[in-house]
């Protein structure tokens, strides 16, 4: 009996602790409406509780971006959510996308430099005509999605033009270069 009852606390405690991950910044009953899209989701669409969120082309990985720091968005502020299951997930987000991913779509702010440099970045990826340099390493994009965010000191994103007089023989649209602290 002691059992059952100790496992049931920590099974509530554990998904009380995934569902507030997915919680948005809205005051009323909206802040639980991308924890009952992830709900509907699981059951149609196969993907699981934890799926990585794509918000603007910027990942949010489940045990690190999502942990560390909440949602900063409204219902109100989401224009699409696409999903990808997991077998293509993999293939562009590496491991991080074993869950399934969520492909949000923010609705465009005036003078949000967030979501410009979001979408800077996304483009990139996306075209797959970008190179990724960390540490004056280049790599592939599973490697940068398995960089803890809390070690990047710093990011920096070169446009087609720089792209283009660094790389005069590649077909690039950007270069994307990540400093970790030592």
């Amino acid at each position: 009996m002691r059992y059952i009852i100790g496992l049931l606390i920590v099974t509530f405690t554990l998904s009380s602790c995934t569902s507030n991950r997915y919680v948005l910044s809205d005051s009323s009953n909206d802040k639980d409406f991308l924890k009952e899209q992830i709900k509907d989701y699981k059951k149609t669409e196969g993907i699981s509780n934890t799926p990585l969120l794509v918000i603007d082309g910027i990942p949010h990985r489940y045990d690190y971006e999502l942990k560390e720091k909440p949602l900063n968005f409204s219902k109100s502020d989401i224009k699409e959510i696409s999903i990808l299951k997991r077998e293509p997930a993999t293939k562009i987000y590496g491991d991080s996308a074993k869950d399934g991913v969520l492909l949000i779509t923010l609705k465009e702010t005036e003078d949000d430099d967030y979501n410009k440099e979001a979408k800077d970045l996304a483009e990139l990826v996306k075209n797959g005509k970008a190179v990724f340099f960390v540490n004056g390493i280049e790599t592939s994009m599973e490697n940068v999605m398995k960089i803890d965010p809390n070690t990047v000191e710093e990011l920096t994103i070169l446009k087609a033009e720089a792209a283009k007089k660094i790389f005069p023989d590649k077909d690039l649209e950007g270069i994307i270069y990540i400093k970790t602290k030592n």
